[in-house]
């Protein structure tokens, strides 16, 4: 397998989720993940880790995500991780609900 290298100033930010109980997803981020909570500007619950924000909690979710759906994490000739998608037979992957990913030019 071919491993290509990303520039070394690349990163990543705040994973942001929208939660239906927002009281609920606090206690399981700080007390089970060991998270910290930040100060916020906003409605929104912010944890981190030492001065890092990782994760930004927006309660208000109108309902939890469907069972057995899934996005597709792909590079440019592969589907990397994924899910059976509503209608689509059971153990298949892909992008948005077809069996095959993206073509990228």
């Amino acid at each position: 397998m071919k491993t290509e290298a990303i520039a070394a100033t690349t990163g990543m930010g705040a994973v942001e989720v929208a939660v239906t109980d927002g009281d609920r997803a606090l206690r399981f981020y700080r007390d089970y993940v060991g998270l910290t909570p930040m100060p916020s500007p906003d409605s929104a619950i912010r944890l981190g880790a030492g001065a890092r924000e990782l994760v930004v909690l927006h309660p208000g979710a109108e309902r939890p995500v469907v069972p057995r759906t899934s996005a597709c994490i792909t590079s440019r000739s592969s589907c990397r991780i994924g899910a059976s998608w509503p209608g689509s037979s059971p153990g298949s992957v892909g992008w948005a609900g077809t069996s095959t990913p993206p073509t990228t030019s």
